[in-house]
């Protein structure tokens, strides 16, 4: 029982991509917000929940988990099953408020997994890690290594058949 719902409402981040399709993407708010609360020092949760206010039209919420769960996952040694993903949330929060300072960083440890798709644990697919290198280097003011990033990321879904990731590719 408990345990169950427990699992369920850590699971929401595989709601994403279909809920933000379908113009759904405030039913997560309440089970997001709990899932930090679950998990305090996982900077997992707490990334995606930035980037679910961003996209909820929340920016200071936003700016509020941002600088926590960059704080965790920056300075943490552990690289967790949601640890990829919620480098590429982190990353597109960093690109809308266009913080150069955090984008760096996020660049940085991003670059290593450029080959990879990033997943939450085993519940969520989010792409190719290019996609969001892109996003970086255009936030960096490096816009060439952007498109470049981006073509490779678009290749990558495609190979995969993630087709919204490769749409979300193109259009950038």
């Amino acid at each position: 029982g408990r345990d169950l719902s427990k699992l369920c409402d850590l699971c929401w981040p595989a709601l994403v991509m279909p809920l933000s399709e379908q113009g759904r993407l405030g039913e997560l708010e309440a089970v997001a917000r709990a899932s930090s609360k679950v998990a305090p020092s996982d900077g997992s949760y707490r990334a995606m929940l930035s980037w679910l206010f961003l996209k909820l039209g929340k920016p200071q919420e936003a700016a509020l988990q941002f600088e926590r769960a960059a704080q965790l996952l920056i300075e943490s040694d552990s690289r967790g099953g949601g640890y990829l993903a919620s480098l590429g949330a982190l990353s597109e929060v960093a690109a809308a408020r266009s913080d150069t300072s955090r984008a760096g960083e996020l660049y940085r440890l991003l670059r290593p997994y450029a080959d990879r798709n990033l997943v939450f644990g085993a519940i969520a697919v989010f792409g190719s890690a290019q996609r969001y290198l892109g996003i970086l280097a255009a936030t960096l003011g490096r816009p060439q290594e952007g498109i470049e990033h981006l073509e490779h990321a678009l290749e990558f879904n495609r190979k995969i058949g993630a087709r919204p990731w490769s749409l979300y590719a193109a259009y950038e």
